[in-house]
């Protein structure tokens, strides 16, 4: 889920990309080298082929996804970072998007399928975390819903790495979902959002 494939910006690398061809291929047909000057231009034609056909697919796949987007229904939504744990419908590890609806929270992995859901009136707290608290956040009593990965967390993540951490309750339980994010930027924005929305109701 990185940004969007920007069309003008990629139109014109090719366009400069097409006029580097012409000018390497004039000065080699001007130094009489022939062999070379149609060895340079298949190989400069076979990568801006595949330039073309790379952005294309991309500009093709963001459509559909903002089309699938769209057709869920929801009111915002924005990139929440990487999904670790606590969902217990999911135990895949996925970039994440947080959708927003009138009463939810749904997070969606890179393919647009859904990790989980989180009633939005539930949600009992949002925390910043860094590696040096992130396993004392997630405490024994804990370990049931978000599984083993937490004693690891962490000795196994970077050193510049932020998690944003939920808390919830469930059926009288609590629960907790945390994202993991590498930049400290992303992360605040993220947890703007979500408590955004949550202090609208």
């Amino acid at each position: 889920m990185g940004s969007k494939p920007d069309g003008n910006a990629v139109g014109c690398f090719i366009v400069l990309a097409f006029i580097m061809i012409v000018g390497v291929i004039t000065q080699l047909k001007e130094e009489g080298e022939t062999i070379q000057y149609i060895g340079v231009g298949v190989v400069l034609a076979i990568i801006i082929f595949v330039l073309i056909k790379s952005s294309r697919d991309s500009l093709k796949k963001q459509k559909e996804n903002d089309d699938k987007l769209e057709k869920l229904g929801f009111t915002r939504h924005y990139e929440a970072g990487t999904y670790l744990t606590g969902f217990q419908e999911s135990e895949r590890q996925s970039n994440v998007i947080c959708g927003e609806t009138k009463d939810e929270l749904i997070f969606l992995d890179s393919d647009l399928n859904e990790l989980g859901k989180i009633p939005i009136k539930d949600i009992t707290d949002i925390t910043l975390e860094d590696k040096s608290t992130i396993d004392k956040r997630i405490t024994l009593t804990r370990i049931a819903l978000v599984g083993i990965f937490a004693f690891g967390l962490q000795k196994k993540r970077k050193d510049e790495v932020y998690f944003l951490v939920i808390d919830w309750k469930s059926k009288k339980l609590g629960e907790t979902v945390v994202f993991e994010f590498t930049n400290l930027e992303d992360v605040n924005k993220a947890m703007f959002n979500i408590k955004k929305r949550v202090n609208e109701l």
